[in-house]
């Protein structure tokens, strides 16, 4: 079968390798699409150390759905459509081999490139339970990408007073508009962070949302977060250590959040969680999957995605 792999910095081949054998209370799933995720630049767009490369076939890559095609596992059978929770982050591969309590059960209609857009929602559904009722709440959230947009819809249903989309790509603060932001503030205007504060009346937001995942945008979060106010942390960092404004969050006794529903072990309840909300019609998340190319350009999809061309939001891959 056919794999992507990771053979050094920004350079990702298609290669073969053997196809993968499954146990009894395991299913065999023919991937049909992977999506690339922003955390997936940890390995992509920052130079590893050289005896790192290549990282092992089908990294890096956690976003694939697909069709069971032999095998079984649980209340699973052949021919049910499934989100896949690769073991260990290898999802760029044809077929992938899976329990049951790595896979989710998909409706049998719909797109599933379209339904594969749950599984990165699911985790922004985690991160708004975890930051508590934002009910008469303001709410700024950083970076407008696939994750930001998400925030933006949720928060202003939960209840948000007023929602501000910050990005620095005017493409993404329309969209955000589309879902219900109540301001957008590019942040490439070197006074937008005064901008900020005046939507809040001087005050500051109750809650700062990180979803861009720099360390840049980390520590704007704390210098605009009201005293006493909420930063959720969101964003991976490309980095593992961060210059981060300590003595400011300590001054202003801010809550710094951490949600990452994978390390919490509830990644499966959270994915879970986006495909009710699909399946009851209260969440349409065709619009995020603006590009679709084939198996054979996946070096073009994370060139894409992390050079952000072409008014990219998500790309998806056919394999």
């Amino acid at each position: 079968m056919k794999a992507g792999q990771l053979t050094g910095y920004r350079t990702v081949e298609v290669v073969d390798v053997p196809d993968p054998t499954f146990g009894s209370d395991e299913a065999l799933v023919r991937i049909n699409f992977i999506s690339v995720c922003g955390s997936d630049m940890r390995y992509f767009s920052r130079a590893l150390p050289e005896n790192q490369y290549p990282l092992s076939p089908g990294q890096p890559n956690h976003e694939c759905i697909g069709v069971i095609e032999d095998g079984g596992s649980g209340s699973f059978k052949k021919g049910d459509r499934v989100i896949v929770f690769p073991d260990n982050n290898d999802g760029l591969k044809q077929f992938l081999v899976a329990p049951a309590d790595r896979m989710i059960l998909i409706p049998d209609w719909g797109k599933l490139e379209h339904w594969l857009m749950c599984q990165h929602v699911g985790t922004v559904l985690y991160s708004c339970k975890r930051m508590g009722s934002v009910v008469g709440q303001n709410i700024v959230i950083l970076g407008q990408g696939g994750i930001g947009l998400a925030f933006t819809r949720f928060l202003k249903q939960m209840g948000a007073l007023k929602v501000i989309a910050v990005d620095y790509l005017d493409n993404r603060l329309d969209f955000a508009r589309t879902l219900g932001a109540d301001a957008t503030v590019n942040c490439n205007d070197p006074q937008f962070l005064d901008t900020i504060k005046e939507c809040t009346d001087g005050v500051g937001p109750d809650i700062v949302v990180e979803a861009a995942g720099t360390e840049e945008s980390v520590n704007h979060g704390i210098a605009i977060a009201k005293r006493m106010g909420k930063l959720i942390h969101f964003g991976q960092m490309k980095d593992n250590v961060i210059q981060y404004d300590f003595a400011t969050a300590f001054d202003k006794n801010l809550d710094c959040i951490f949600t990452a529903s994978s390390r919490a072990g509830l990644m499966k309840w959270a994915v879970t969680q986006s495909v009710a909300m699909v399946e009851k019609g209260s969440l349409d998340l065709g619009p995020l999957v603006t590009h679709q190319l084939p198996f054979s350009d996946l070096q073009k999809a994370y060139d894409m995605f992390t050079d952000r061309q072409d008014d990219i939001m998500k790309v998806v891959v056919s394999t």
